[in-house]
């Protein structure tokens, strides 16, 4: 969400419904204590905390992404 900025497009771009990628984003809210992410007309816009915390998990994402990889081939459509 924090790359598409659009529940439609982030729900594709990971594979899953929008209603997921929202009952998701409801949980890290409350987790987190905060809106994480704000509608501006069809857009959702992160917040300042979101911003924050996004480009660290980012990164961390795909420093696991760099290491599942060394030790072989990861498919999550076909993973079980």
């Amino acid at each position: 969400l924090y790359s598409e900025q659009n529940m439609t497009l982030a729900s594709k771009s990971l594979f899953i419904t929008p209603s997921a990628v929202s009952h998701a984003i409801k949980r890290l809210r409350l987790v987190l204590n905060d809106p994480l992410f704000v509608r501006q007309g069809l857009q959702m816009q992160p917040t300042a905390a979101c911003q924050r915390m996004a480009p660290q998990l980012i990164s961390a994402l795909n420093r696991i992404r760099q290491i599942l990889q060394q030790c072989g081939e990861f498919d999550p459509l076909t993973t079980e």
